[in-house]
């Protein structure tokens, strides 16, 4: 693997950030061509996929095999080793794999961000900036083939085209509100609304519900698509009334009896209008940062090289505030509880706190400027404390 990866930023999927989030996310497909300021070929390469088949480090769980729309039976590819050392479940059998994609078939790497070291640190990137969850997959797929057919999908996805031309037709969004995995005919469907080919850099992305199909071009093509979860108000809903509901007045144990039907009725609505009234008085802040503290938070990538950096910070290291949110109270005895992302709740002395919260999100300063007349010992160990949290980075030194 390349030992320094690619990690497109968001506004080169999207170009103009503020017009994508405002008028297209969630609403229309939109093209973005030549989007890529990079060599594509180092965000993912057709051999970053030959190391993964040699060195066995993914198993069926990950790599599917697809052809003409259904995924080929795991027993023909997949097998499981007892050699030196532990035993190997479910390994992708290299040449079988080789073989098959000759033949027509298109390999599907699931979750690839989960065993690549820069498309983790570039799903991560997309969590936090859309406050969500995102994963990866890349596809690759021989020339003139089409791997799955005509569908549309549960979630958002950015297309990211690496390598190849593939050619996509999408039709227009169907009107369901809620997400839905479904397969079409393209005689139902009529002429599509958008035909394009992408080609190396190139950004297409479909809002859920898009239907579409795509087919390589004239040589094999390796593309990403980076599905990203939709979030819904029944989502933010449920997540205010269950944290209600697990307060002790709407604890108990219900006994169901025919016999007691208008009874147990009566405390049905009781119970119903006790939580109404009690949704009514909600701080609605409050389950909003829970929801955007599931999707965003700080970056887990190296946390390793993380804690060794941590190890060496003095007074002359500078860092920098991230964008994580952090609230801070009323101080009280000489301390202020901060809570982090809506969810974390940490106790600072205050004149920490007070240098603290001169920061914003991408202020910088060495520690002993943040926190200055307090004891050197002390401001080190807060840094430290901070960057554990994720509300401090170590900037990179020149």
């Amino acid at each position: 693997m390349t030992s320094d990866p690619y990690v497109p930023a968001f506004d080169e999927l999207v170009g103009d950030t503020a017009h994508f989030l405002e008028h297209e996310y969630q609403r229309n497909a939109y093209l973005h061509q030549d989007g890529l300021r990079g060599d594509p070929s180092r965000v993912l390469s057709v051999a970053e996929l030959d190391d993964l088949l040699t060195l066995r480090t993914v198993g069926s769980e990950y790599l599917r095999i697809v052809k003409g729309g259904k995924d080929e039976p795991e027993s023909a590819y997949a097998r499981s080793y007892t050699e030196f050392g532990p035993p190997l479940n479910n390994v992708i059998q290299r040449d079988e794999a080789y073989r098959r994609f000759h033949d027509g078939s298109t390999l599907v790497w699931g979750y690839i961000d989960r065993y690549h070291a820069g498309l983790h640190r570039f799903t991560e990137s997309l969590r936090r900036r859309l406050n969500t969850t995102v994963a990866t997959t890349a596809f690759l797929t021989p020339a003139g083939q089409q791997g799955f057919d005509l569908h549309c999908d549960l979630a958002d996805v950015f297309v990211v085209q690496l390598s190849g031309t593939k050619r996509w037709y999408l039709w227009d969004r169907r009107p369901d509100a809620r997400p839905k995995r479904e397969s079409f005919r393209s005689e139902d469907l009529g002429k599509p609304a958008l035909e394009v080919a992408l080609r190396p850099g190139d950004v297409l992305y479909m809002p859920y519900n898009t239907p579409h199909a795509a087919v390589a071009e004239d040589s094999m093509s390796l593309h990403l698509s980076v599905i990203v979860q939709p979030r819904s108000w029944s989502e933010l809903l449920l997540q205010a009334a269950r944290k209600l509901l697990q307060e002790d007045e709407f604890a108990g144990a219900l006994y169901l009896e025919g016999s007691r039907q208008e009874e147990l009725a009566d405390q049905f609505a009781q119970r119903l209008g006790r939580l109404a009234t009690r949704l009514r008085e909600l701080e609605v802040a409050e389950p909003i940062q829970r929801l955007l503290a599931q999707g965003g938070g700080p970056d887990s990538v190296k946390t390793l090289e993380q804690a060794r950096r941590e190890e060496h910070v003095d007074t002359t290291t500078e860092v920098e505030r991230t964008d994580l949110s952090l609230v801070f109270g009323e101080p009280e005895d000489g301390v202020v509880k901060a809570t982090v992302s809506g969810t974390s709740v940490i106790a600072v002395p205050e004149p920490l706190a007070e240098g603290l919260a001169r920061l914003t999100p991408g202020d910088r300063s060495s520690v002993s400027g943040l926190f200055p007349g307090v004891h050197p010992d002390d401001a080190v160990d807060a840094a430290r404390v901070l960057m554990k949290l994720g509300l401090l980075r170590e900037v990179p030194p020149g």
